[in-house]
């Protein structure tokens, strides 16, 4: 009502709201609509009077405020129908779900109930938690007849009430399904044990059956549990399936070693419950042992006269296989003429069966085979090389019919006679075909006769010193063996002839250069006889006191005299005289001597300088010097390889290039000057030493150096040390850092790098200092060298705790905080790091008193935590706590702050998450509107809280005002997508003013439901293999992929047989983990060039995928070319021309293309020039005319012939077939292999000598008879002639016969 009015009653108007409105009455009435007081919780407006409809004159204002009262209008509704999954493993009170209500009352308190009780679960009644409430026994459960369980699981149904407790309560019922998991049971095999026998030779990946098949099932699952097999022990010999329980070979088995296994088997479930069962495997033998013989070779030997029955050898033979396969029995196959030998099939000794013969078959080499019981028998070979040892049956026989000798000189006695023509003592030869015979000379000439003969050495000798013998003497020999038996008779023919004196040629002198090498030549001296000049023998007689041993050797043939060592020029020793004798060789009583004068000529003692690395040539001095004579030429005769001296100029040079760091650096050796005649000479002694220059930088002792450093480090404070050695020492080293402004000094001389300034270090801000400095550190001599070091600053404790107070520091909190709540947070950061920068909380003091017994702080993240109810009394009222931080640094820093609580009813905290709200799990392939997790944040403030998704992956969840995550609409959650989510969600309360908290991370994973299975990378694999590769190489990599998320995403790679019924042909293994395939033998490509495998990728739910694997087989040179036909021996006449064929080499290689192709060479080059060979062929030549003389004495000749193979020669490459990849077709690695073997040729003789008189310095034979010498009926011996043949001795080529051609037809024969 207005104050006044003048002419009726005022007009009202409502200002500043759309939904009241007033009437002249000034009744106020609301507009129809809805109010929702979660959405307005008053209207503020105002209401004008006026005396007119013309608001142009206000008579009065007034201010309205309507508060919206809360009623219970809405229902509470139920968000979806929960389901929940338990195990029988969770314990009493587990949480296995949430009853999700929603009221959109503005106030409401909910309540919830279980309409249907189960002794099994509970629900809380305040927050709809459901939780177990007795122990779950999976069998006693009956399913409720309103829920159909998934295969293998049982299920129940009940019903939960919620009910809103405001006024006018209302009450929603939700239906829930609630599942019990299988996983309960163990795994259980079809029979406890399995029993299968196999053979021992079977390949490895050989697939083992079992009848009935192992297999272990799950109870809880049904027929198809998702189980894995493994050995209880670990069998190395076999591979177990790990999901299909086959058992394959994995390594090669022999009986021998183990013939039965017996292991036990386990299969665990996801839970890992466990069934176990018994498997044997019984090995069968097989013949798979080869007999083996203790040695390759046997040596044995027997007497040409044992008898039959004898024992020659015993050899044995092994075989590793047991039973039958394992008895051996042995037989001769080879070498075994005329039935020689027989051995004992059981045991293998050889006797003897038959005579033996050592002139025609000296040893016998015999084949043994041991052979073994099985079907096929398994064999090996030995041979017994039989020694036939000789008996004395044989006579002995004389190499000549006729020996000549001379006597040269007066007879001394008991000296040798000489082979006519020669200087060596005339000798009776006898041989014998009895090897161990003794034989006896026997000289049957008359005792008058000047001569005898040894009987053991056969050497003739003079009997008497008369010097009356002249002209030529005979007498007959004859041998006997110590079984007297007698060879045939020889004559011996004696020439005695006279001989003069030695005698010297000249007078000799000479001299030597000081420090000349040992076996320097002084001169030569030459004396010569009357008969033969090569008959002296030259000795030096005197001998020098005064000098320790003789310094000087005479050539005893030559007369050539030599220095034995380095003769000094000292006064004592400029001059020597060496006496020379030179002696008959024939007659040692006759000898001439001489004196030979030696003067040492002084050495030159020269020094010179060389630098290092001088190209060669380099010069370095002349050494032509004040000679007492006048040189013509120069020689090194020390170290020529490194130094040359020119021979005219006398010009010293270095042929190499010298190095002061890589010593020796001082060279000593001598050069010898010489005059043009060589009669004179003089040594020069040279040192020549090699000087350093500057051509190495320092070398640092490493590439790089670490080093640490406290922040705190006081200026000069050392670092670290770096070194560098330096080859130049005339230079020093100078250390200087490159990396400008850095904290860092270096000490130019020690290299010792310390801190350069105060202040500078700062672990604490990185953003403004480093805390890690790399330094260039350079190192010179004149030439630079660099090393990086590192340095790491390292964190002190210099600095306290700061606090960072919300509030600065002033807090309000709530009366109604509950023990154990945490009222506020008092934070404090330290910018050191480790134990630096770990804080402890702690109250110092509180005021007033009282304050201290309500709170308590968590010493670790400085939370205050209310500990008794707070008192009515200090609403309104302030407590002041002294709360310190404190790092744990040595020592320790601490700071402290007043913080104050203020006690209000406000709203005055934020909600705060709870820890179980951090992660969630949902399956693959879930639907929208799937529940995945329940989110909950507590406020001691009595206040609604809604839930909003600020963040993270929302393409894929979304978040209910109540904290349920759900699955979004159109996500697809496949393997493709990641396996992990992140949402980030905010609590807001609905108190006065709203808070809320900080944004919470949600953690999702996504568990992966085993929909797919592996698939290769491809369907074919080619790959090219040379047969050289080693056992164990890794051929080719197979890969499947499988996208299911671990656990499901594993992989197991095996073998499957192919179109030939093979799996791996013994020659591939597979790894399972990485489908790597290796190879297991070692390949042949003669035997195979092609395999085809089947490789299989399985995860042990679906059928395995398969690829296919092609492995090209390409061949090495493995083989060395062999001979077929060598070793050998052929023969050739002494004759033999040029062209002519001798032989043809024969030889094989296995490889196949150039590396089994192959040429034929000779090797030595001497031979090569007498022999040629066809490189194809094979075919041996002679080279060339007169190139054999059986009488020079080269009768045999070996020739090294090669055999070389072609690798490497082939160039082709391999690129015919798409999907291969293009190899060469002979491997570029290969060398050329080669072998060696000998030909041996015989030169045979040929009558191609005349017979030669023998005559000594004339041209005929001459002699003389006495006028009317009486001539008996028989004859007078007149004369003897001799003559030689020197072909073969004992051939009819070698024998002479004399016939009287003319001048004395009548009176000689």
């Amino acid at each position: 009502t207005p104050y006044f009015t003048i002419d009726g009653t005022p007009y009202f108007t409502i200002d500043g709201t759309p939904y009241f409105t007033i009437d002249e009455t000034g009744t106020i009435k609301s507009v129809n609509m809805f109010f929702n007081m979660r959405t307005l919780a008053w209207v503020n407006f105002t209401v004008l009077a006026s005396f007119t409809d013309s608001l142009s004159l206000v008579a009065a204002v007034a201010t309205v405020n309507v508060n919206i009262i809360n009623l219970n209008a809405f229902p509470t509704q139920i968000l979806g129908t929960n389901i929940v999954s338990v195990d029988d493993s969770f314990t009493i009170g587990t949480v296995i779900g949430r009853v999700i209500a929603q009221d959109n009352d503005s106030i409401s308190r909910l309540s919830y109930t279980l309409s249907i009780q189960y002794n099994l679960i509970a629900v809380d009644a305040s927050n709809g938690n459901i939780t177990v409430s007795q122990k779950i026994d999976y069998l006693s459960i009956t399913s409720s007849l309103s829920c159909t369980p998934p295969p293998g699981q049982k299920c129940l149904t009940f019903i939960v009430s919620v009910k809103d407790l405001t006024s006018g309560e209302r009450t929603s019922m939700s239906q829930i399904l609630y599942i019990v998991s299988i996983q309960n049971h163990p795994p259980v095999f079809t029979q406890p044990l399995y029993n299968t026998s196999i053979l021992e030779n079977v390949t490895v990946g050989y697939t083992l059956t079992f009848n009935p098949s192992i297999i272990a099932t799950q109870v809880d699952y049904g027929s198809n549990p998702m189980l894995s097999i493994q050995a209880s022990q670990n069998i190395s010999e076999f591979l177990i399936g790990p999901y299909n329980g086959i058992i394959t070979v994995e390594k090669r088995l022999d009986y021998e070693t183990r013939s039965v296994y017996s292991f036990n088997i386990t299969a665990a479930n996801a839970l890992n419950y466990t069934g176990t069962a018994t498997v044997v495997i019984q090995l069968l033998n097989v013949n798979d042992g080869t007999p083996t013989f203790d040695y390759p070779v046997y040596n044995a030997s027997i007497s040409e006269g044992a008898s039959n029955g004898t024992i020659v050898a015993m050899p044995r033979a092994t075989d590793t296989d047991i039973g039958t396969y394992g008895q051996v029995k042995y037989s001769i196959i080879a070498g075994n003429s005329q039935n020689t030998f027989r051995i004992d099939s059981v045991y293998g000794t050889i006797y003897l069966n038959g005579p033996l013969n050592w002139v025609n078959t000296p040893t016998y080499n015999i084949t043994v085979l041991a052979s073994d019981m099985g079907t096929p028998p398994s064999f090996s070979t030995a041979f017994v090389v039989v020694s036939v040892l000789p008996v004395n049956n044989h006579a002995p026989y004389l190499t000549n019919n006729s020996y000549y000798g001379h006597v040269y000189g007066p007879p001394v006695i008991n000296t040798s006679v000489w082979e006519a023509g020669s200087t060596n003592p005339l000798k009776i030869t006898v041989a014998d075909l009895d090897v161990q015979a003794t034989n006896t000379i026997l000289f049957l000439g008359s005792n008058s006769l000047p001569f005898n003969v040894n009987p053991t050495t056969g050497v003739v000798y003079i009997t008497t010193n008369a010097s009356y013998l002249q002209g030529t003497y005979s007498f007959s020999v004859i041998a006997r063996d110590d079984t007297n038996l007698y060879s045939q008779f020889a004559t011996v023919y004696i020439l005695v002839d006279a001989f003069n004196k030695p005698t010297f040629l000249s007078q000799y002198s000479a001299s030597v250069p000081e420090l000349a090498l040992p076996g320097y030549l002084l001169t030569t001296v030459s004396a010569a006889n009357g008969i033969n000049s090569s008959q002296v023998q030259y000795t030096i007689t005197n001998i020098f006191p005064t000098v320790a041993g003789n310094p000087f050797f005479i050539n005893h043939s030559t007369g050539a005299i030599h220095t034995t060592r380095n003769l000094p020029a000292a006064a004592a020793f400029l001059h020597y005289d060496v006496v020379v004798m030179a002696v008959s060789t024939i007659y040692s009583s006759l000898y001439d001597q001489t004196t030979v004068p030696v003067q040492v000529m002084p050495a030159i003692l020269l020094s010179a300088n060389l630098s290092e690395n001088q190209a060669p040539p380099a010069f370095i001095v002349s050494l032509v010097q004040n000679f007492a004579f006048s040189p013509s030429s120069y020689a090194v005769i020390q170290n020529s390889s490194s130094f040359y001296v020119n021979d005219s100029t006398g010009s010293l040079f270095a042929l190499v290039s010298f190095n002061y760091e890589a010593p020796p650096t001082t060279f000593n050796f001598i050069v010898q000057a010489r005059n043009a005649t060589a009669s004179r000479g003089q040594n020069i002694s040279v040192t020549v030493y090699i000087d350093n220059v500057n051509d190495e930088p320092p070398v640092f002792a490493q590439s790089w150096f670490n080093g640490s450093v406290s922040e705190l480090a006081p200026v000069g404070y050392r670092v670290l040390s770096v070194y560098a050695s330096n080859t130049y020492p005339q230079q020093p080293v100078v250390y200087s850092i490159l990396t400008p402004e850095v904290p860092f000094a270096i000490n130019n001389a020690t290299g010792d790098i310390t801190v350069g300034a105060a202040n500078v270090l700062n672990y604490d801000q990185p953003s403004i200092k480093p805390r890690f400095y790399v330094l260039n550190v350079s190192a010179t001599n004149g030439r630079l060298a660099t090393c990086s070091v590192y340095i790491r600053v390292l964190d002190a404790n210099d600095n306290s705790p700061t606090f960072n107070l919300s509030n600065f520091g002033v807090y309000y909190l709530s009366n109604s905080l509950q023990n154990g709540s945490i009222a506020f947070r008092v934070y404090a950061y330290d910018i050191d790091s480790g134990l630096n920068a770990l804080i402890t909380y702690s109250i110092v003091s509180s005021n007033p008193p009282v304050c201290g017994t309500l709170f308590s702080i968590n010493v670790t993240t400085g939370d205050m935590v209310v500990t008794s109810p707070l008192p009515q009394s200090l609403i309104g009222q302030t407590c002041s706590f002294v709360v310190q931080a404190q790092d744990k640094g040595v020592p320790p820093l601490a700071s402290q702050v007043v913080v104050q609580a203020i006690f209000s009813n406000n709203n005055l905290y934020a909600p705060v998450f709870t820890n179980n709200s951090c992660c969630g799990f949902v399956l693959q392939y879930s639907p929208a509107g799937t529940s995945v997790m329940q989110l909950s944040a507590t406020d001691p403030d009595p206040h609604v809280i809604v839930y909003t998704a600020v963040g993270g992956n929302l393409t894929y969840f979304n978040v209910t005002k109540d904290g349920l995550v759900q699955v979004a609409q159109g996500a697809v959650l496949g393997p493709s997508t990641w396996p992990v989510f992140t949402l980030l969600v905010v609590a807001t309360d609905y108190g006065t003013p709203s808070l809320s908290s900080l944004p919470y991370t949600v953690t999702i994973t996504l568990i992966d439901v085993d929909y797919l299975r592996p698939v290769f990378s491809r369907g074919a694999y080619n790959t090219s293999v040379r047969e050289s590769t080693p056992v164990g190489s890794v051929l080719v990599t197979t890969m499947a992929t499988n996208r299911d998320i671990y656990p499901n995403s594993g992989v197991v790679y095996w073998f499957a047989k192919n179109s030939e019924g093979q799996t791996d042909y013994g020659k591939f293994s597979i790894r399972n983990d990485t489908g790597d395939i290796l190879l297991s033998s070692e390949l042949s490509v003669k035997q195979r060039q092609f395999y085809r495998l089947i490789v299989l990728a399985g995860d042990g739910r679906w059928p395995p995928t398969n690829a296919t694997v092609n492995i090209r087989v390409l061949g090495s040179n493995t083989h060395a070319p062999t001979f077929t036909n060598l070793p050998n021996m052929t023969s050739l006449p002494e004759d033999t021309g040029d062209g002519t064929f001798v032989y043809q080499a024969k030889g094989y290689d296995p490889d196949l293309g150039a590396n089994g192709r192959y040429y034929f060479s000779i090797v030595k080059s001497d031979i090569s020039s007498t022999f040629r060979i066809d490189r194809d062929t094979g075919r041996i030549y002679v080279n060339g005319s007169n190139n054999f003389d059986y009488e020079s004495g080269n009768i045999v000749w070996v020739i090294s012939i090669m055999a070389t193979d072609e690798a490497g020669t082939d160039n082709q490459t391999l690129t015919n077939d798409p999907g291969w990849p293009a190899v060469p077709v002979a491997d570029p690695t290969d060398k050329s292999r080669s072998s060696v073997e000998y030909l041996t040729i015989d030169i045979t003789d040929i009558n191609d000598n005349a017979p030669t008189f023998v005559l000594v310095n004339t041209s005929a034979y001459y002699t003389y008879l006495l006028q009317d010498t009486f001539v008996p009926d028989e004859g007078l011996f007149v004369f003897m002639v001799a003559a030689i043949d020197i072909d073969k001795p004992g051939t009819p080529y070698s024998e002479v016969e004399f016939t009287l051609l003319s001048g004395g037809d009548d009176y000689f024969e």
